[in-house]
């Protein structure tokens, strides 16, 4: 059995899109991270608008089947499907712990649905020692150091959290045909924290290596747990 290759340039959008999709970026128009803004003043990030083909979703909705998308790459704003969609900048967090956390405009749809949902978000303040111990268990030791990466962890575990309560949430309450979810964690916690997987390399010190060392299997492990409560839903 060969390998699978991927498409080049391994850019996160533009290989989701494809998959979405099932062309190549020349066709879906999708092209990176970010985009001008339609008055060529600035960049922002890319956007659903600029997807110049149909997603499984729109052909999915043209049909009569329902949909559930959830935190897709440049999925935003949300797309007027048969369905239920959540674009991958509702979950991000953009307040302070003990701050009101605003709802982004567009972000779902039907937009009724919004509120109902962000009571799933999980804030990184949420994300207690408890949880972060199977990924760093002498995470206790390291809070004073300033170079310390839990408030990462606590991020990215917040982040994916978010999506797998939303998830979980539509599989069980609406009726669908198709539930397309984009998980970052593992690729988010891959840049962070692969350096320090074992084996031990040169440029990592022992000190970090020990630290940090379980992140990625822990990880892992943790995306097992919650594809595992995936397909009970999917079977149910």
């Amino acid at each position: 059995m060969g390998q699978i290759a991927t498409l080049e340039p391994i850019l996160s959008p533009m290989l989701w899109t494809s998959i979405a999709t099932g062309h190549t970026a020349d066709r879906h128009g999708i092209l990176g991270f970010t985009e001008p803004t339609p008055d060529h003043s600035g960049i922002r990030p890319v956007s659903s608008t600029s997807r110049t083909c149909k997603a499984l979703w729109n052909i999915l909705t043209q049909s009569g089947l329902h949909s559930n998308v959830i935190g897709w790459y440049a999925s935003h704003p949300a797309e007027p499907i048969n369905g239920i969609y959540v674009s991958n900048q509702f979950e991000l967090v953009t307040t302070k712990a003990g701050v009101p956390w605003p709802i982004p405009a567009g972000s779902v749809h039907p937009p009724e649905y919004a509120d109902r949902l962000a009571e799933f978000r999980v804030h990184p303040s949420e994300i207690d020692a408890a949880a972060v111990l199977p990924f760093i268990p002498d995470a206790a030791k390291l809070l004073n150091r300033p170079d310390a990466r839990i408030g990462v962890l606590r991020r990215l575990l917040a982040q994916v959290a978010s999506i797998h309560a939303i998830t979980t949430w539509l599989m069980e309450n609406t009726t669908w045909d198709l539930t397309a979810v984009y998980y970052e964690g593992i690729d988010r916690f891959g840049h962070e924290f692969m350096p320090f997987h074992p084996p031990k390399m040169e440029q990592v010190s022992e000190e970090e290596f020990q630290a940090y060392q379980h992140v990625m299997t822990g990880i892992y492990r943790f995306h097992d747990m919650m594809l595992e409560r995936l397909l009970q839903l999917a079977w149910a």
